[in-house]
């Protein structure tokens, strides 16, 4: 084992202490009643990425089960804007299921401890136990509009554990809502890019296809700026291109011509797509065709009019470039480099 220098520790010291800066919080504890109060009057704030009600009535049954045995559960997450509005940062499911509860929208499922509240709504609870769910006190963590969009990315990924964990593309669609992730979004239903990228229903309401397009304009834009860390490099990127679209909505037609004219190419030259053997879209395959592409046009801009689709067939066929998107397809800097400037070669080659 190699030995750790004063060096390192002194560094680590620092890392620590600059990133719990980043977090300035306060604690607080509210009734069930309270909560389901702040609820009904909308003082809660729920964005985007945690709109959808994503429990199963076993894991809505199983949670108020808790609060009735009076078992403690995670604290609730929420950031004061600068609005001072309270937005959810952790906890929606919960509060949704506690405000669900009380409305009758749905009955208790039988346990092995309480196998008699089968069926049972909160209507159905006696006088005295409903002032008891009432009075359960739920812990809550407010972040300061200190905390940032990133900080409440990291934060949420950290203690996002119900087991039904969000996507990148969903936090980052309710984080870093904007003009540039608004045209991602449109773009996504694109009618040949879901022929060439194809995905199933569930795939595509996670928002995997805003995660392949995002990762199209970051790579084509800001390669030489990754740093292995995909989901930084994105989250960086589409904050940054947010404000630029506010400041240029110019932008627009740009990006999306950029993308369009891509897709529409492959369409006629390459039909069969950015796919796996199986037909399932293949991310790694789609990075590489579409920014290898795109950055061979910067270098000629008649590029594209010299490709056939017989050169296309011959080359994405290749075995070197089923290597580079298969076997060698990690997200490591080099890896990442070496497939895209393997389809860029390609081009240039013709």
């Amino acid at each position: 084992m190699s030995k750790i220098s004063l060096a390192q520790i002194q560094m680590a010291e620092e890392e620590i202490k600059n990133s719990a800066k980043q977090i300035d919080y306060s604690t607080a504890e509210f009734t069930i009643e309270t909560i389901y109060n702040k609820l009904t009057r909308e003082e809660y704030y729920i964005p985007d990425y945690q709109r959808r009600d994503i429990w199963t009535k076993q894991d809505k049954s199983r949670f108020i089960e808790s609060l009735l045995m009076g078992i403690p559960i995670p604290s609730i997450f929420l950031w004061e804007n600068s609005d001072v509005i309270l937005e959810v940062v952790d906890g929606a499911q919960r509060l949704y299921t506690i405000k669900g509860f009380i409305d009758n929208k749905f009955s208790l499922i039988k346990s092995k401890k309480m196998p008699s509240i089968g069926g049972l709504m909160f209507k159905d609870l006696t006088p005295a136990r409903q002032r008891k769910f009432y009075n359960t006190v739920i812990r809550s963590v407010q972040l300061t509009e200190k905390a940032d969009a990133a900080t409440r990315f990291d934060l949420f990924e950290r203690i996002n554990t119900t087991g039904k964990k969000l996507t990148q593309a969903e936090l980052r669609r309710g984080l870093l809502g904007g003009p540039f992730n608004d045209m991602i979004n449109n773009l996504c239903t694109n009618v040949n890019f879901k022929k060439l990228a194809p995905i199933n229903e569930t795939m595509v309401s996670s928002g995997l296809d805003n995660e392949v397009i995002s990762r199209f304009f970051a790579f084509s834009d800001d390669l030489a700026n990754y740093n292995n860390s995909i989901k930084e490099f994105i989250f960086n990127y589409v904050e940054k291109m947010n404000i630029n679209f506010k400041k240029d909505p110019s932008l627009q037609n740009n990006y999306e011509n950029r993308f369009i004219t891509l897709i529409d190419f492959y369409q006629i030259n390459y039909p069969t797509g950015f796919k796996t053997p199986r037909g399932i879209r293949s991310n790694t395959a789609f990075d590489a065709m579409m920014v290898g592409a795109y950055l061979a046009q910067q270098i000629d801009p008649n590029v594209l009019t010299k490709v056939t689709p017989d050169n296309c067939d011959q080359f994405f066929n290749s075995d070197a470039f089923k290597k580079a998107v298969t076997s060698d397809a990690s997200n490591t800097k080099s890896k990442v480099y070496h497939r895209i400037n393997l389809v860029k070669d390609f081009f240039l080659s013709l």
